[in-house]
């Protein structure tokens, strides 16, 4: 009986899903997670803990989306931060700052995500000083988890945030730099005053892809021991041997989580609409 409601749950969020019909799909994935997580807990009788049963299961998908969308956040504030600051040294006048930028692309670009998940782990606390990495390696393991993960998603997607900026400076008339020069403005000030503003208006596209982009990447970092929800997906499997279930029931909560993604049209509209309010 379980297995047909999932399936009539998971039709309706399909249907809803074609129809563009936000709050219809959104009960529907979540009623969908819900019957599932039903079926592998209440259905198959070869669980023996009653109790931990399907709130357990559900407890694990809140407790890994928290431990995605979290991570998630944090990483992206700091890639937003750092692709920055990098993407304007990579157009500046200086070739030396301009080199700066260049490098710290090409590292973070060319080496994989998961390699850097474990260098930042496994490698980087050896190569600190001794007090420092002693410190780090005494911290809570979900401690060092953390903070492995966000400074290593937050430095991956700030070299793809890096190349956003540079190019929607580049995408700016060279007249602009040249007019703020002329009325006095230093270079700083140029920056901050009239190429930044027009320059992330122009970049909101491709920044709410990147945005998307932080939560799937952050999947890699349940290799390094973050119960997020793909390693919450392998406790299912664990606990109640249903993987196919497992699998989809963490594949729907992703999709729910999608329903708080950033809309790019309405967006960019929004930022239009407030640029030409304030012109």
């Amino acid at each position: 009986m379980a297995e047909f409601i999932f399936a009539l749950l998971s039709l309706l969020a399909l249907f809803a899903l074609a129809m563009n019909r936000a709050p219809l799909r959104l009960w529907a994935l979540a009623a969908a997670v819900f019957t599932l997580c039903a079926e592998m807990g209440l259905v198959h009788g070869h669980l023996h803990r009653p109790v931990l049963t399907l709130w357990a299961l559900l407890g694990w998908l809140i407790a890994g989306f928290w431990v995605t969308v979290t991570v998630s956040l944090a990483s992206w504030i700091l890639a937003l931060v750092v692709g920055s600051l990098f993407g304007i040294l990579r157009t500046v006048p200086n070739r030396k700052l301009a080199a700066i930028g260049t490098v710290y692309v090409a590292i973070f670009r060319n080496i994989p995500l998961l390699v850097q998940f474990f260098i930042w782990y496994l490698v980087i606390p050896e190569l600190l000083p001794p007090s420092i990495g002693n410190w780090f390696k005494q911290l809570p393991p979900n401690a060092q988890f953390y903070s492995s993960s966000i400074i290593c998603l937050g430095l991956f997607t700030g070299a793809r945030v890096c190349e956003q900026v540079r190019s929607g400076i580049g995408a700016l008339p060279r007249g602009q730099r040249a007019a703020g020069l002329a009325m006095g403005f230093t270079e700083w000030q140029t920056y901050r005053y009239i190429l930044m503003p027009v320059a992330y208006r122009i970049i909101v596209p491709p920044l709410t892809s990147e945005f998307l982009n932080v939560f799937k990447n952050s999947a890699v970092a349940s290799t390094i021991g973050l119960l997020e929800l793909s390693a919450q997906a392998r406790q299912l499997v664990d606990y109640t041997a249903q993987s196919y279930e497992s699998f989809i029931a963490v594949t729907l909560a992703c999709r729910v989580s999608g329903e708080w993604r950033l809309d790019r049209n309405r967006l960019t509209n929004e930022v239009n609409s407030c640029s030409t309010t304030s012109s």
